[in-house]
Formats: C-alpha cells, structure tokens, sequence
C-alpha cells in the first residue's frame, strides 16, 4: 500500500481537480499552465518536489514531451475519455490510490459493470 504525504495529497487531489481527458499532466513554472503551483500558493521547487515524489512513487508515469516540457499521465485511467466507462469515476486521492492498488487498466474498467 502506497503511503503519501499531506502535500502528496493535497497535490494528488489538485491534478485530480484540474485533470482533463487526456490525464496528462506538466510540472511547469509557466502561469499559463493550469493545475500549477500557484493555485496551491506553493513554492515551485516544493511542487517541482512534490511532484516527483508521486513521480517516484509510480501514481504518475512518463508519456512525452513537448514546448512546455515533459508529460506526465495518470499511470492508471482517470478520465472517462481516457478509459470510456461511465460507471467508473475516479474524483478522490482514495478513490485514485485503491484503483492504483487494484491495477485498474483500461481493459479492467471496460469490464466493469454498473454497481447497483
């Protein structure tokens, strides 16, 4: 079981708060980039810190890169677009850690019914 700080969480909730459907997420100094440190009223080397601390700890993994720098994405599916069941929703740092430890791949939430 994944264990995380209160500033692990608050920023867990934060990217959950501004993700969008592509779960892609940049650590970035840019105020145009929204979900950054700013809106959390952190310094950036405490997010930049934060952030690659759930790095570190696999909720986020490597996906690509471009002018604003590297693209993280949720390591397992958030957003309906990205996994396309409308029965499964993920809204909490809880809800996000038990799928995590439940390894909910795209193909694992296609299967999922509707809970009753």
């Amino acid at each position: 079981m994944i264990t995380l700080t209160e500033k692990e969480k608050t920023l867990v909730q934060h990217l959950l708060d501004n993700n969008d459907g592509t779960d892609a997420h940049i650590c970035s100094n840019d105020p145009d980039i929204i979900g950054g440190h700013e809106e959390l009223k952190w310094a950036f080397e405490t997010y930049r810190g934060v952030f690659g601390s759930i790095i570190d700890k696999g909720l986020l993994s490597y996906s690509d890169q471009n002018e604003n720098g590297e693209i993280y994405c949720w390591t397992y599916p958030v957003d309906y677009e990205r996994h396309g069941n409308e029965n499964y929703k993920i809204k909490t740092t809880a809800e996000y850690l038990t799928a995590f430890e439940n390894k909910m791949t795209s193909e694992k939430i296609e299967k999922l019914e509707e809970r009753i």
